[in-house]
């Protein structure tokens, strides 16, 4: 879906990246907490270029993404949770160079929202805690 479906009227989400700036090869790693009211969710995603996510120490998603820089497009998936209190974690690889897949360089990032129907429950913004992952 293109990126614009994350566009609403309530939406601050940003293309956030760690403040130690981009390089080839590298993963970084996003962590925030959340409180929902339901256990059922959906999230949006947008990363340059793979993806893994957590809720609660449990894997719930991972993709080799499709990002092409002139036309950014979104993953879109329902997880479980628990009512309350809950924890996200993200790991996202950015190829940043030539390889042997099919890559368009873009700017390493990240963009996300999860939703709770139409609420907001949490998307990618400066208070999203980033760092470089080994």
């Amino acid at each position: 879906m293109k990126l614009d479906g994350l566009k609403g009227k309530n939406n601050m989400a940003k293309w956030i990246w760690t403040s130690l700036g981009e390089r080839k090869d590298q993963y970084v790693e996003f962590v925030s907490s959340f409180i929902s009211p339901k256990t059922k969710l959906e999230m949006m995603i947008c990363a340059d270029t793979d993806y893994m996510v957590y809720v609660n120490n449990k894997l719930i998603n991972f993709d080799q993404f499709n990002f092409y820089p002139k036309h950014p497009v979104y993953d879109s998936f329902s997880f479980k949770c628990k009512e309350g209190l809950n924890t996200l974690k993200i790991i996202v690889h950015h190829n940043g160079g030539e390889t042997f897949l099919t890559y368009a360089k873009g700017k390493a990032g990240l963009y996300f929202q999860i939703k709770d129907g139409e609420n907001i429950v949490l998307e990618s913004d400066e208070h999203v805690l980033s760092s470089e992952s080994l």
